[in-house]
């Protein structure tokens, strides 16, 4: 193992990674771009985060999306929470029927949970948000102020225009992760190899560098015999 500085570890006997995940902006075309223009902001970047809330206060008409990638994410709850926040702001300023909320979800439901998912289903009926499932956003417009969301059911596509666009990036293991041998050459996001058995390898990944099921999942479970746990 070697570290940033450079030192260098030539025998371990048990290693315990826990390194986050990274954020992958350039995943989507056009996402990293929007974030320097006015209409676009994202909560996952801490700096931007009082940028959203001026977007939110400053909004009286028009259409805003929000976003939630496929994949593993940190905080899967997040991308959701920011628009019922938005949508009680505008219901509380009087505005909100002068408003078209989207939301994109990459799940088929709102929530992998019967009864959290049946209470965010009205919620959603409540503020009159309009749910895209099985659904994400493929490319960002920012020029143009538009989004490519696309349904992953139904392999169809919709441009759709945005006057106001929060985005969450798609996320992965760090790239060092990805490039070394404790990564699972079978997973998409290059996240750690883990086994079910406890202390079972020499190597333990902690939360969100791993493959865990159901720490920060966002399409549904797998089958039980696809567990793994540290």
């Amino acid at each position: 193992m070697t570290t940033e500085s450079g030192t260098s570890v030539h025998y371990y006997d048990h290693l315990v990674v826990c390194p986050g995940i990274q954020l992958d902006w350039a995943a989507v075309p056009g996402m990293a771009e929007s974030l320097d223009t006015a209409a676009v902001s994202s909560n996952y970047r801490y700096d931007l985060a009082p940028k959203t809330w001026q977007l939110i206060k400053q909004m009286r008409s028009g259409t805003a999306v929000f976003t939630m990638p496929s994949g593993p994410i940190k905080c899967g709850g997040a991308p959701q929470k920011i628009a019922y926040l938005a949508a009680d702001y505008w219901r509380r300023q009087g505005v909100l029927t002068a408003i078209r909320v989207v939301l994109v979800l990459p799940t088929p439901g709102m929530f992998g949970v019967k009864v959290f998912a049946d209470e965010l289903e009205r919620v959603v009926a409540r503020y009159g948000i309009e749910v895209r499932k099985n659904s994400e956003v493929t490319s960002v417009d920012p020029d143009g102020r538009s989004v490519t969301i696309t349904d992953n059911a139904h392999q169809t596509t919709e441009e759709l225009a945005y006057d106001l666009l929060h985005v969450v990036p798609r996320q992965s293991a760090p790239d060092w992760i990805k490039a070394s041998p404790i990564s699972d050459p079978d997973n998409p996001g290059g996240y750690v190899q883990i086994d079910k058995t406890p202390c079972g390898t020499p190597v333990s990944a902690i939360s969100s560098p791993s493959e865990m099921p159901g720490r920060h999942r966002t399409p549904k479970p797998a089958p039980p015999s696809a567990s793994k746990h540290p």
